[in-house]
């Protein structure tokens, strides 16, 4: 009669494919998540730009110079943003510090709203 357990080289086998399978999961969830980090990232940044326009609606007068930098920290002292918004997810939850340019066109009557990140 034979003996029905698997042999060594059997387990060799499972072990090593499913080393291959974990390599692959671990390197597809690491993609999707700096993914959906930058789409957080770039959804932040439109929420601080929006902030922007909302502070230079309601304080124009302020604006001395163009282009203007407008800092994050004055849009949230100011309660244009909150602590959760002015945060990086991609380098786990540091704070934007970087200033928003604010340009005036003249012959367009518009203003253009940049985020410049700088280094904190």
């Amino acid at each position: 009669m034979r003996n029905k357990a698997f042999t060594l080289i059997e387990l060799l086998a499972v072990i090593a494919l499913l080393g291959v399978i974990a390599v692959l999961i671990g390197t597809a969830s690491t993609r999707i998540i700096k993914s959906s980090k930058d789409s957080l990232y770039d959804s932040q940044i439109e929420t601080v730009k929006e902030a922007a326009k909302k502070w230079t609606i309601a304080n124009s007068d302020q604006i001395t110079s163009n282009p203007y930098n407008l800092t994050t920290e004055k849009l949230y002292n100011d309660g244009y943003l909150d602590s959760a918004t002015i945060t990086d997810p991609r380098k786990n939850g540091k704070v934007l510090c970087g200033p928003i340019v604010i340009t005036y066109d003249e012959y367009k009557n518009k203003y253009y709203y940049e985020y410049e990140p700088t280094q904190c």
